[in-house]
């Protein structure tokens, strides 16, 4: 895989979108980085089973001019065009990066991506920055979603706690079973004033098949948490384990992810 490709991925299955969001210094420049971004939207593809469109954000994307690197991306188009994708826009375009080489419309703003996809335009929100800090990750034969963010994430306010029972309530869209939440705390934080909304929060989650929520890599004390938190990752996996029908080697999450 190319080392100087890093891409985050995020889906709205209500709107059938997939989000694509290049990361600093992400270079298309051969035919093998090509794949490389080819095996990473493969990896995605396990989440969708309907047709959705592509929303690419091409910021920090630059295309080099390889001979045969056009070939190479209009092949990967339309290999996913047979895999349930409708139609993929990009935005954020810009100069001297060579995104008119890319397989499909890469317009200036979100706003005209998205009125370009059919979708609904929106003025950017605080809330799609919060999203975009909270990373999901379901371990579908273990039984578990881990949940973990990507900055100091401190739950303090009604809109941050919206935005992640949000982005939460869309993953179980995937579920269908009795699943664990697994958190990662190293940049996780609850506020005293959302413990009680936090609260509410789990019990919301557990008309929908949720059993257990664990945390690990908390760097306070346990009762800084209203679940059970773990310095180690191991010792909140025993204790799926101990409270769950999870087995302990998947509980530790050794198996591919999706």
């Amino acid at each position: 895989m190319s080392a100087t490709l890093q891409i985050d991925f995020d889906h709205d299955f209500q709107q059938k979108l997939m989000q694509q969001r290049f990361g600093a210094g992400s270079v298309l420049h051969d035919a093998a980085a090509v794949r490389a971004w080819r095996q990473l939207w493969m990896a995605q593809l396990s989440s969708w089973h309907t047709p959705y469109k592509a929303l690419i954000d091409c910021q920090h994307l630059t295309v080099g001019k390889d001979a045969q690197l056009e070939e190479a991306l209009a092949t990967l188009v339309a290999f996913m065009q047979k895999l349930f994708l409708r139609k993929a826009v990009g935005f954020n375009r810009r100069e001297g990066c060579n995104h008119d080489l890319l397989p499909f419309a890469v317009l200036v703003t979100e706003a005209e991506a998205r009125q370009e996809l059919g979708l609904r335009t929106r003025a950017r929100a605080r809330g799609d920055d919060l999203r975009s800090q909270i990373a999901i990750q379901n371990h579908f034969r273990q039984q578990v979603v881990e949940l973990s963010f990507s900055v100091p994430f401190v739950l303090d306010d009604d809109n941050k706690l919206a935005v992640l029972k949000s982005k939460l309530t869309n993953n179980l869209m995937q579920w269908h079973a009795k699943w664990s939440l697994l958190i990662d705390c190293s940049n996780f934080s609850i506020d005293a004033t959302q413990r009680a909304n936090f609260a509410k929060l789990e019990s919301f989650l557990r008309r929908y098949f949720l059993q257990k929520i664990v945390g690990y890599n908390r760097k306070g004390v346990a009762q800084d948490f209203p679940f059970s938190a773990f310095r180690a990752k191991h010792k909140a996996a025993l204790q799926l384990e101990r409270d769950t029908a999870v087995a302990g080697d998947e509980a530790h999450c050794r198996t591919k992810t999706t």
